[in-house]
């Protein structure tokens, strides 16, 4: 409620809606005003059931005409409901990382697009299966500093390819003397090294497939964020037991055999809370269960 006293609330009828069905209102006795529940998806025409599917459909490399297709609406209305949850997600939860990581794998991924040259940096904590990832337009050293500088210090070793453009980031990042006791450089016997990072590169030609280009780097930049939140957050791991890298580490907890829309909602929801608790200038819970944000902030 917008007086803050959360003792006085009642529930004040429902909102009969045309595609969402009943809402349920609410009313705050102490200032007389009505509200819905934050749930990041309350002023939306279409249930929150059709935007989490077309959010997830996205994210496992559908096209925007394919999803708009399949549900019966207009392409122009997924892109709208793509671009929105995207940066809501991004914003939340990106920049958690965890720390202290056993080993590192690092590679890149040289794209051809519309004849513009792009280059995807991607890092690897193999036991944890957490994802880093830099979006530039060249191989230069500055380029993979991106990437680097997002990673914490691995507590054994860091593999790569031969590329020249990681050492002179590793050696500024960790040290010289780290670099030449703990980098890895995986070439001609050792090539095999490195599989972790090159496995991760079909990930990424799979997602990228349907796209054929991006109108400026930014663009590419915030789509290479989304696949790595989608990565870190809401996909499954045969080798975490079927749990996501954030659910491993207790960054949030989902239900058993929770849907990836039904994980969608729930990170949209918590996101929303918590930036609108943030904005009406209150504290965020003591309890994780109740937004499940002590991680993030």
């Amino acid at each position: 409620p917008i007086c803050k006293v959360p003792n006085f609330i009642i529930g004040w009828g429902f909102r009969y809606t045309k595609k969402r069905g009943k809402v349920q209102r609410w009313k705050c006795t102490h200032c007389n005003k009505t509200f819905i529940e934050k749930t990041g998806f309350e002023r939306l025409v279409y249930p929150k059931e059709t935007v989490s599917l077309a959010i997830a459909m996205k994210y496992v490399g559908d096209t925007f005409n394919e999803i708009a297709d399949l549900l019966g609406m207009v392409e122009k209305t997924v892109r709208l409901w793509w671009r929105r949850f995207k940066h809501l997600l991004c914003d939340c939860f990106g920049s958690k990382h965890p720390s202290n990581p056993k080993n590192l794998y690092i590679d890149e991924l040289f794209l051809n697009m519309r004849n513009t040259h792009y280059y995807i940096w991607s890092g690897i904590d193999f036991g944890r299966k957490w994802l880093y990832t830099a979006f530039t337009r060249n191989r230069r050293s500055d380029d993979a500093e991106q990437l680097i500088s997002k990673m914490p210090e691995p507590l054994n070793k860091l593999y790569s390819d031969e590329c020249f453009s990681y050492w002179q980031p590793i050696a500024k990042a960790y040290g010289m003397t780290w670099r030449y006791k703990h980098h890895i450089v995986c070439k001609d016997d050792n090539r095999h090294k490195n599989n972790v990072a090159e496995r991760m590169q079909n990930e990424w030609r799979r997602w990228l497939h349907p796209q054929r280009g991006f109108h400026r780097a930014e663009t590419g930049k915030l789509n290479v964020k989304a696949y790595e939140f989608y990565h870190n957050w809401l996909r499954k791991h045969t080798a975490l037991g079927g749990k996501t890298p954030a659910q491993a580490l207790e960054y949030v907890s989902y239900e058993h055999k929770q849907t990836l829309p039904e994980r969608i909602q729930q990170l949209v929801k918590q996101a929303a809370t918590s930036f609108w608790l943030i904005f009406t200038n209150r504290k965020l819970p003591k309890n994780p269960s109740e937004t499940q944000t002590e991680h993030l902030y």
